[in-house]
């Protein structure tokens, strides 16, 4: 006995239908490198990925602290302690979470190296931050050479950082 209500599809149909779209949808799906050929983005590759995305992030927030603490030491408060503290208290606020967001930041093996500068770069700003709350609460001529000399070598960590082809290649 038959049924008449049931439709059978046979398998090779169905494959037939179905290949190509799933072939259109990975095509058009699929992560392109610079050369805009598809990536396998395998687990290791994807973590990279998102590690270097991150870390060229990070490196637009130090350009931030840079700036913020180059208005501070340049004298754009003058002679109003108030504000000139509330600005290096959240400029080393920002310094201290970006350290932290970098510090608890899985890192992909091959990311490794560029982590090393990362941490030293923040380290760098961050007691750049220090050097110039210091000058905040005892304005000496010595203190601000030393809050100078600190954005100096935190500005070459930073150059130190952007140099390296981990950051300038957009994709591994």
């Amino acid at each position: 006995m038959r049924d008449e209500g049931i439709i059978t599809i046979p398998r090779w149909t169905a494959a037939a239908v179905l290949l190509p779209l799933l072939i259109l949808i990975g095509f058009f799906a699929s992560p392109r490198d610079s050369g805009n050929r598809a990536m396998l983005l395998l687990p290791g590759v994807r973590d990279t990925l998102i590690y270097q995305q991150a870390a060229q992030q990070w490196v637009g927030r130090f350009h931030e602290l840079d700036s913020s603490l180059n208005v501070v030491l340049g004298g754009a408060f003058g002679n109003d302690l108030y504000s000139k503290a509330e600005s290096v208290n959240r400029i080393l606020s920002a310094a201290t979470n970006l350290a932290k967001e970098i510090d608890r930041q899985a890192t992909p093996n091959a990311a490794l190296p560029v982590r090393a500068l990362l941490t030293a770069t923040a380290a760098a700003y961050l007691d750049a931050a220090r050097a110039s709350l210091t000058w905040t609460t005892a304005g000496s001529a010595e203190n601000q050479a030393a809050a100078q000399a600190a954005l100096s070598n935190a500005r070459a960590r930073l150059q130190e950082l952007e140099s390296s082809t981990w950051l300038t290649n957009p994709k591994p």
